[in-house]
């Protein structure tokens, strides 16, 4: 079973919410970058690269907020 983040709840893998964070917008798992930055970035032009550079992040964390985004969309 998965360890659920203190104060918060797993949305996807990688992928959490946490209120003391950032209330119950999703951010990536061990940082307190919301999805939506990733997601408004990538729409702005900046790669992948880019954004794992600005944020401090892997590029599978980057993949984790754009496979929860495509989750969403039906």
């Amino acid at each position: 079973m998965s360890q659920q983040p203190q104060g918060g709840r797993i949305l996807s893998s990688g992928i959490v919410s946490d209120l003391q964070i950032n209330g119950v917008k999703a951010i990536l798992e061990g940082t307190r970058v919301p999805v939506k930055v990733i997601l408004v970035d990538l729409s702005q032009g900046m790669s992948v690269q880019e954004i794992c550079e600005e944020y401090d992040l892997t590029e599978e964390q980057v993949k984790n907020a754009f496979n929860y985004a495509a989750a969403l969309v039906p």
